[in-house]
């Protein structure tokens, strides 16, 4: 497997994002979930670094956002050069406009 294309940084709102989403996996349905569910994350994130436009573009926000989904969530990230901004890790269920 290659090396990303796009350097990743995450946001604080993005990281506590991540961590409050495998706290309250932990608490409902237990470690090995949480387990699963985070990987999971992390590999739509390295996903995003390898081809950061395949996905979902939401000029309604912004001109430079983007969306893709990842289980029940939607990561929600902006391009710059050779850069991906991960902003918000969010429900899918969420406006993502309220929340960014």
């Amino acid at each position: 497997m290659s090396s990303p294309k796009y350097q990743l940084y995450i946001t604080a709102r993005a990281a506590s994002d991540h961590d409050a989403i495998l706290q309250y996996t932990l608490e409902k349905w237990g470690e090995a979930q949480a387990n699963y569910y985070g990987a999971m994350l992390t590999k739509t994130m390295d996903a995003v670094c390898n081809n950061p436009l395949s996905s979902q573009a939401k000029p309604e926000i912004s001109n430079d956002t983007r969306v893709i989904l990842a289980g029940s969530h939607v990561i929600v990230y902006r391009v710059c050069g050779s850069s991906v901004y991960i902003s918000r890790i969010l429900h899918a269920r969420m406006d993502i406009k309220q929340h960014i």
